[in-house]
C-alpha cells in the first residue's frame, strides 16, 4: 500500500543525481538520535530492539530476503546488483534491510565493483531503495577470477577454521577495531599461502566512535602469520552515485515524533495497540496502530501514500466536516480530509465499519 508513497518520497529527497548509486550512511533509530553509521546502533547485539540496528547472525542471503531485494531493484535500470552479503536490519514503521552488493553497469565490457544498499520493507511487503553506497573497489564475478587470481568465495559465512587463520590480523592494529562481516573472496598464491578479502566492521578506539564498513584485504603467510595488506573504503559521495535520504524516522514516543515534526496531533483513546510513532520526511507524522494507520501533515495534499484502487468512493459529512472515504464490500479502507491548514489519513488494513470510523475521526484534530 505504502510503496508508491515512498518511492514518490525517495524521489523527492534525491539529494544528488548522478549516473550511478550511492550514499552516506544510513541516519535512523527510533529514539530521534541519528547515528552517523548502521554499525553504530548495532553493538553486536542479536535481540531485535525496535528502532536499533541488528547486525545479522548470518551473512547468508536468503530466498525471503531475495523476494524482497527483487522487489525494491525491479525498477533500476542502468546497473544491476546482486547481493553477496547480508550485514544489518533495523525495525521501523516496517524494516530496513542492509546488504553487500556487487555492482555492475548494464554496458559492455563493465567491471564489478562493491556497493552497500539499504532497502525499506514496509508493512505491506512493499520495498524500496533509501540508500546506496558506490564504491570503486573490484569485486570479483561468480566463477571468476580477478587479474591477480582473486575469486568469489561459494558463501560469505567465516567459518571458525577461517577465523582462526585470520585472526592474527587484528590483534595489532592500534587505534581502531576491525570485525570481520563477511569473507567475499580468496586467493592462492603459493602453497600454503593465501590471500582474503572480507567485509569488516572497524570502530576508531575513542570515545562516542562511529564503526563503519570496509574491505579489508588479509595475507595468511605459510608459516601462518596473517596480516593485513589493504583496506578500502566505500564512498560518502561520489561522482558516479546518487544519495537518497531515508524518508522514515521511528520515535518511542508521540511526544518526541511531534516535536521532531514542528505540530501535535489528537489522537481518540479508540486508537490501542499502537506500535511505533514516526514521522515521514521530516513533514508527515505517523501514528502506525495494529490494523492501520494515522497521518497529519502541513497543507492539503494527499498523504496517505495509497493509489490502490476501490469498489466504492464516496464522501462522508460529520461534525461540519467532509471527508473523502475509498473501500471494498461496505468496509472502509481510507479516509483522506483538509481541517485547519492540515491535511490527514487514516487508513485500515483490512477495512472498518462506518459508525467506528466515525466515532474515531470524532477525536482526530
Amino acid at each position: 500500500m505504502k510503496k508508491a508513497f515512498v518511492l514518490f518520497l525517495a524521489a523527492v529527497l534525491v539529494i544528488t543525481l548522478f549516473a550511478g548509486c550511492n550514499s552516506n550512511s544510513i541516519k535512523q533509530a527510533l529514539s530521534g538520535k541519528e547515528p552517523e553509521s548502521i554499525a553504530s546502533d548495532a553493538e553486536g547485539s542479536s535481540t531485535e530492539l525496535l528502532g536499533g540496528w541488528v547486525k545479522a547472525e548470518s551473512p547468508e542471503i536468503t530466498d525471503e530476503f531475495m523476494k524482497i531485494f527483487s522487489k525494491a531493484t525491479e525498477t533500476l535500470t542502468g546497473v544491476e546488483y546482486t547481493p553477496v552479503a547480508y550485514i544489518a536490519s533495523q525495525i521501523v514503521a516496517g524494516r530496513n534491510h542492509c546488504v553487500l552488493c556487487k555492482a555492475k553497469a548494464t554496458v559492455p565490457d563493465a567491471e564489478s565493483t562493491y556497493a552497500i544498499i539499504c532497502i525499506y520493507e514496509d508493512l505491506n511487503s512493499n520495498a524500496s531503495i533509501t540508500t546506496i553506497r558506490e564504491s570503486n573497489i573490484p569485486a570479483a564475478d561468480e566463477g571468476a577470477g580477478l587479474p591477480g587470481g582473486y575469486a568469489r568465495v561459494s558463501s560469505p559465512v567465516i567459518s571458525d577454521e577461517l577465523n582462526e587463520k585470520i585472526k592474527g590480523a587484528f590483534t595489532e592494529i592500534t587505534g581502531a577495531d576491525y570485525s570481520p562481516v563477511a569473507i567475499l573472496e580468496s586467493q592462492t598464491a603459493f602453497k600454503d599461502d593465501a590471500n582474503y578479502c572480507l567485509l569488516c566492521e572497524v570502530t576508531p578506539v575513542v570515545p562516542d566512535a562511529t564503526s563503519d564498513y570496509k574491505i579489508v584485504y588479509v595475507n595468511v603467510n605459510d608459516k601462518g602469520e596473517a596480516r593485513i595488506t589493504d583496506t578500502k573504503d566505500f564512498s560518502a559521495s561520489n561522482e558516479n552515485g546518487v544519495q537518497i535520504a531515508n524518508p522514515v524516522v521511528g520515535y518511542q514516543t508521540l511526544e518526541d515524533a511531534e516535536k521532531a515534526v514542528g505540530f501535535d496531533i489528537t489522537v481518540p483513546s479508540d486508537i490501542k495497540q499502537v506500535i511505533n510513532y514516526s514521522v515521514i520526511s521530516g513533514s508527515i507524522l505517523e501514528i502506525e496502530f495494529k490494523g492501520g494507520y494515522l497521518r497529519k501533515a502541513k497543507g492539503s495534499e494527499d498523504i496517505s501514500g495509497d493509489y490502490n484502487t476501490y469498489e466504492n468512493s464516496d464522501t462522508l459529512n460529520s461534525g461540519g466536516k467532509q471527508y473523502a472515504i475509498k473501500g471494498n464490500g461496505g468496509k472502509i479502507s481510507l479516509v483522506t480530509w483538509a481541517d485547519g491548514g492540515f491535511t490527514y489519513c487514516l487508513s485500515f488494513e483490512n477495512g472498518a465499519d462506518s459508525n467506528d470510523v466515525v466515532k474515531l475521526l470524532e477525536g482526530i484534530k
